[in-house]
């Protein structure tokens, strides 16, 4: 059963070691929450749950306005309680990423 939802983010930190270096390692956490259109992991659950994240994982920029990132990221989804039933999960998630930036970096 697909049950559709959003959410924000809007806590969030990275922390770049070795910065203006051609490979940055990181360490980075995120919070929020989420709004579903339904109840979500239990029947018992609640239609409205709250997110924290953890990752690590490396910066590689091949040129002045692009990077790979390779990293781990490990998340947790829980409505802490406010409802009859606490159900919450865990995500473990390895990933690539490339971003492109428009502005002119100092790289």
């Amino acid at each position: 059963e697909r049950i559709y939802g959003s959410g924000v983010s809007p806590v969030g930190l990275e922390t770049d070691f070795l910065p203006a270096k051609r490979v940055e390692p990181f360490l980075s956490t995120n919070g929020g929450a989420l709004y579903f259109a339904d109840r979500v992991l239990s029947p018992q659950g609640s239609r409205f749950m709250y997110t924290i994240d953890f990752g690590c994982g490396i910066h590689v920029f091949r040129k002045a306005r692009q990077d790979w990132s390779l990293g781990y990221r490990y998340q947790h989804l829980s409505n802490a309680n406010i409802s009859l039933h606490n159900p919450g999960t865990d995500a473990n998630t390895f990933y690539l990423a490339v971003s492109r930036f428009r502005s002119k970096g100092y790289r």
